[in-house]
Order: structure tokens, then C-alpha cells, then sequence
């Protein structure tokens, strides 16, 4: 609920100047890369900073922290998104989680003694005007954690698989190009064709029984997302990419009822104006090379690398 109250639908959509500016200036300089012939990665040099540079300007983190938060956020998504390989990065995410709290805490209490204009300043006066509904400090640095992957790696990875789904089907980008109109429809289509989620999380709440499978209460379960948005009963003709599909925003990419994503306007205001842009201003962008590997995490679904020519 304090989320909620401070992340409001105004202050999502009063980003919008300051994101066309963050991108296109990458574009820019994407453009420069083109002119002389030079190649580029979507995901190093456009999906990974656009989001980035948002949710640490949205939350009030200083642009000469911004390299070592980066550093930490790369670490502590171990523990957020699940690795396949346990061994390799627990070390590491410990240690984000451990400057995490540090940094976020000190954040908290220089915006409780100077208020700024950014999500911290606004979850504290949601504490300050109703402390029934407020937020401890241990709980701020949980939020802000939770917003800093909710706003970051997901976006990061919905940009990357909306543009390889679009490269790989070049008709669908000649047709975004004759019919601007469509852009809406076709980023949620593209959301559900290979979305940014691969699983949810879920803790059963009472005994019961589903589809022939006994749950009880306690267990833990994972819900395929990507198997959802791929239903045959739901979605007709569901691997194919149609631009215009009736029923698209029935996809589950976002969550659904309670625990439907808090961030959801804000990463589809990042996609619609990062693809809007990208295409008006790079119509002939092609893969570089072959479709590249999937990052092997559990719950999250993305690429690493998006070289393009």
C-alpha cells in the first residue's frame, strides 16, 4: 500500500519528457556508431543503461554513485533472479545485498532531513502523513531493492526480446513502420511472445486440489508465465507474433490481481518510447549475427548480447 500511495500513475507519466531525452541521446550516439560504420550491442548500449539511468534518477541516487550502484545491482541479481549455477554467485550477491542496505539506509536518512523530488523523498512522507501504513527503515531498503530490480532487469530484458522477436521478423518492423498506429498493441504482443518473465514465485495458501494435483498449504509453487502467454485456449495461433492480436492484453507477463506489477506503467512507458524511437530512427537495423543464448537464470528470461548492424 505505501508503494502504491507514493508510485502514482502522474508520477510515472511526468517521466516521460525526461526518458525521450535519456533516449535519444543514446540514439545519438547509436547514430554516430552507424555513420561511420561501426556496429553495436542493443543491450549494452540501449536496453541495459536506458532503464538504469530511470529507476536511479527515480530514486534519488546521485549521478556520481551511479557506476558502483550499477556494480552492486549486477551482484545482487543473483539472489533476485536465481542463477543455474548456485555455486558461482552467491558470494557476490551477499555482498550486494550487504552495500545495498548500507547505501540505500544512508539515501533514507539524507532525503528525511532534505526532501527531493524523487520515489525515496515520497515513500517517506507516505510514513510521515499515515505511520499505520508507512514503511520501516528495514522495510524502505527492501522496497527500494525490490523497485530497483522491478524497474531495471525486467525492463532491461523486455526491451532486448521485443527487438530480437522484431529483428527476427523483419516483416513485423515494416509494418510497424507503415502503421505507427499499432506500436501499443504490438509491444504487448511482443511482451507476450517472449516476454521478460519466466516464472513467478507463489507460496500455496490453503489446501486444495488442481487439476488433479494436491497442493498444501506452505508449498512453494512456480508459475510458468511463458507457457501462460503461450496457451492454445487463451491466444490463437500462440507462437506466431501478430502484431494485432485481439486479445492481448490478456497476457500474464505483468502479474495478475494482487500481485500485479507495481511497475507496469513505467516499463511500458521505457518500451513504448526506447521502440517508438528506435525504429523512427534506425528503420534498418538488422542482427548482426545469429540469435544470441539465453542468460541462464530461473526466474527471468533475456539475452546478454544483441550485436546488431
Amino acid at each position: 500500500e505505501p508503494l502504491r500511495r507514493a508510485f502514482t500513475p502522474k508520477r510515472v507519466a511526468d517521466l516521460r519528457p525526461r526518458i525521450e531525452e535519456i533516449v535519444d541521446e543514446l540514439l545519438d550516439d547509436l547514430a554516430e556508431r552507424r555513420a561511420d560504420g561501426t556496429g553495436f550491442d542493443l543491450v549494452a548500449d540501449f536496453a541495459f543503461p536506458l532503464p538504469a539511468i530511470v529507476i536511479a534518477e527515480l530514486l534519488g541516487v546521485p549521478p556520481e554513485d551511479r557506476d558502483e550502484f550499477k556494480h552492486w545491482s549486477d551482484q545482487l541479481a543473483a539472489i533476485v533472479f536465481g542463477t543455474s549455477d548456485r555455486s558461482s554467485g552467491v558470494e557476490r550477491a551477499v555482498a550486494g545485498t550487504a552495500k545495498f542496505a548500507d547505501y540505500f539506509g544512508g539515501l533514507i536518512e539524507r532525503y528525511t532531513a532534505e526532501p527531493a523530488d524523487n520515489f525515496i523523498s515520497a515513500l517517506i512522507a507516505v510514513t510521515d502523513d499515515d505511520p499505520s501504513v508507512g514503511l520501516t527503515s528495514s522495510e524502505l531498503v527492501g522496497a527500494l531493492t525490490l523497485l530497483l530490480f522491478g524497474g531495471h532487469e525486467t525492463t532491461t530484458n523486455l526491451i532486448s526480446n521485443s527487438m530480437l522477436s522484431l529483428l527476427s521478423n523483419p516483416g513485423s518492423i515494416a509494418r510497424l513502420a507503415s502503421e505507427p498506429d499499432l506500436l501499443g498493441s504490438a509491444l504487448e504482443e511482443l511482451h507476450r511472445f517472449d516476454g521478460s518473465t519466466k516464472l513467478m514465485v507463489r507460496i500455496v495458501g490453503e489446501d486444495h486440489e488442481r487439476h488433479g494435483v494436491e497442493m498444501t498449504a506452505g508449498q512453494t509453487v512456480f508459475l510458468g508465465v511463458l507457457g501462460a502467454n503461450r496457451d492454445p485456449e487463451v491466444f490463437e495461433r500462440p507462437d506466431e507474433l501478430i502484431l494485432d492480436r485481439d486479445n492481448v492484453r490478456q497476457h500474464l507477463g505483468f502479474g495478475y490481481g494482487a500481485h500485479f506489477c507495481l511497475g507496469a506503467a513505467l516499463a511500458r512507458l521505457e518500451t513504448e518510447i526506447a521502440g517508438g524511437h528506435l525504429l523512427d530512427r534506425l528503420p534498418d537495423l538488422r542482427l548482426a549475427e545469429t540469435i544470441p543464448p539465453r542468460t541462464e537464470v530461473l526466474l527471468g528470461r533475456g539475452i546478454a548480447t544483441l550485436p546488431v548492424r
